[in-house]
C-alpha cells in the first residue's frame, strides 16, 4: 500500500509545448530553446512543480505530427503554443487542441503578425533581444497558467466561440436576438471609425532639441483625433533626468491645443517610460505635476 500511495504522489500533470523547432544550430532552434529554457521551464520550476514540461520534439521527429503528439494535444492538462514564425504545423496543432475544449496558452515573439482568426484572443509576447521581456513574459505566463487551474476557468478560443454562437442561435429569445443585432451594429460602427483613428504620438524626453518637432506632431494628431491619444515620454537621460522631465511638462502645458475647445474631444493617456535607475522621488514629482494638467485621463508607467 505505501508504494502505491507514493506512486500516486509522483504522477505529474503534463504541459505540452508546441511551436517551430527547427534543426540543430538553426535560428528557429535557438528561438525555441530560448522560449523553453528562459521563460517556460523557469516559470514551471518555480510555480508549478506539479507539471512536467514536454516539448514536441522530445517525442517525435521535428516536422512530423504523429499519433503520440496528437495524443498529447488531446490529453495533456495544458498546452503552450508558440505562434512565432507562423509555423504551419504549430497552427495545425493549435487547431487540434482548440477542438478539445482544454486549456491552451498562446505565445509569440515580438514582431510576429498574428493571423486574424486568433488575433482577438489573449497571447503572451516575448523578445529574445530584450532581456527585460523575459521577466515580464514569465510573470504573464505564471498568471495565465494559474488561471487555467481554477475550477471555474472557461476555455475561450475560435472553436468554443463558434460553438457558443451556434448555441446562441439555437437557444436565443427575441430579447437576445435584439441584443445581438445591437452588438453587430456596434461592430459595424467601430469598423467604420478605425481608418480615421489617430495613431499614438511618441516623444523621447532625453533631448530638448526635439521640442518643436514634438509640438508639431502632437498638434497635427490632435486636429484629427477620434480616440484618446497616447503620449509617451521616454525619460532615459541619466544626467539630465529632472531637466528632461520638466521639459516634457513644459511642452505638454505649452501646446495650447489641450485647453482649446477644438481639442475637447480628446482625453489623453500618458505612458511614462523611465529607466529603472531613476530615483522614485523624481518619478513621483513628475507624475504629480503631470496629473494636474488639463486633458489627462490616466498615467501609466513602464520601466526599462
Amino acid at each position: 500500500m505505501p508504494d502505491r500511495e507514493a506512486k500516486k504522489v509522483d504522477v505529474k500533470k503534463t504541459c505540452f509545448v508546441v511551436g517551430p523547432i527547427g534543426g540543430d544550430g538553426t535560428d528557429t532552434r535557438d528561438h525555441a530553446d530560448f522560449l523553453l529554457e528562459m521563460i517556460i521551464k523557469p516559470t514551471f520550476d518555480e510555480h508549478f512543480s506539479d507539471f512536467n514540461v514536454v516539448r514536441s520534439d522530445t517525442i517525435s521527429e521535428p516536422g512530423m505530427i504523429d499519433s503520440q503528439m496528437i495524443n498529447h494535444l488531446l490529453d495533456a492538462e495544458l498546452v503552450i503554443a508558440d505562434m512565432s514564425e507562423r509555423n504551419p504545423n504549430a497552427f495545425y496543432e493549435m487547431g487540434i487542441r482548440h477542438m478539445t475544449n482544454l486549456p491552451i496558452v498562446h505565445m509569440f515573439a515580438v514582431g510576429t503578425e498574428i493571423p486574424f482568426d486568433v488575433k482577438p484572443y489573449r497571447a503572451i509576447d516575448f523578445s529574445i533581444r530584450n532581456p527585460a521581456s523575459i521577466f515580464a513574459a514569465q510573470r504573464r505566463l505564471k498568471e495565465a497558467v494559474a488561471a487555467t487551474q481554477n475550477s471555474d476557468y472557461a476555455v475561450v478560443n475560435p472553436v468554443t466561440r463558434a460553438r457558443g454562437v451556434l448555441n446562441f442561435h439555437v437557444e436565443s429569445t427575441p430579447a437576445m436576438d435584439l441584443m445581438k443585432e445591437e452588438l453587430e451594429e456596434l461592430k459595424r460602427t467601430m469598423r467604420t471609425l478605425v481608418p480615421h483613428l489617430a495613431p499614438p504620438v511618441y516623444w523621447d524626453a532625453t533631448h530638448s532639441s526635439q521640442v518643436e518637432d514634438m509640438a508639431a506632431r502632437v498638434d497635427a494628431a490632435l486636429h484629427r483625433v477620434l480616440r484618446p491619444t497616447q503620449i509617451e515620454f521616454k525619460v532615459i537621460d541619466g544626467l539630465g533626468r529632472r531637466v528632461a522631465l520638466n521639459t516634457a511638462l513644459e511642452i505638454w502645458a505649452g501646446m495650447g491645443g489641450i485647453a482649446q475647445p477644438r481639442y475637447r474631444l480628446a482625453e489623453h493617456s500618458v505612458f511614462l517610460t523611465f529607466d529603472s535607475t531613476i530615483p522614485i522621488d523624481i518619478i513621483r514629482e513628475f507624475i504629480d505635476k503631470l496629473a494636474k494638467l488639463p486633458g489627462i485621463s490616466d498615467i501609466r508607467l513602464r520601466s526599462t
